[in-house]
């Protein structure tokens, strides 16, 4: 039997724009490359970079140019090791969407949703996934603006 491999590289919880973030991260930088480089040693190449959850801070435009520097910089310092370049897949986490946009009272909603009994919380999942002009699909969408553009 044939062996295949795949290797899968997985980041979390950038935070880009948080407060210092400026300040701590070249430092930050710096080990993380060099951890990356180990890494890269011991398991790599990856085939797959999952990036899950709180790339940014707030989820704004600017922490989003951020994370795609990051990203950047990540894929080239794998192409230095000696790697092609991975499939990337992201996946949003709180931080990555806009809290300020969701005053409206169908973010309340979203908000409790997750801790409503099943009778109350199984209409309104239904109403998210099969109706794309449901108001609260409309302010998911408003909340993860930044990330759907990124």
């Amino acid at each position: 039997m044939n062996e295949v491999r795949l290797g899968i590289l997985h980041l979390t919880d950038l935070h880009a724009g948080q407060p210092k973030h400026d300040i701590e991260y070249p430092t930050m930088r710096t080990a993380f490359r060099a951890d990356l480089e180990r890494c890269h040693t011991d398991s790599g190449p990856w085939d797959i970079i999952i990036f899950s959850g709180d790339l940014s801070f707030s989820g704004n435009k600017r922490q989003f140019e951020e994370v795609e520097k990051f990203v950047n910089d990540v894929q080239s310092k794998l192409r230095t090791l000696g790697s092609r370049d991975a499939v990337f897949l992201a996946v949003p986490g709180n931080h990555d969407l806009q809290w300020a946009s969701a005053i409206a009272s169908d973010a309340v909603v979203l908000g409790k949703l997750a801790n409503m009994p099943e009778e109350e919380a199984d209409p309104l999942w239904s109403e998210i996934f099969h109706n794309h002009t449901s108001s609260y699909r409309q302010t998911i969408d408003t909340m993860f603006k930044e990330y759907s553009d990124w």
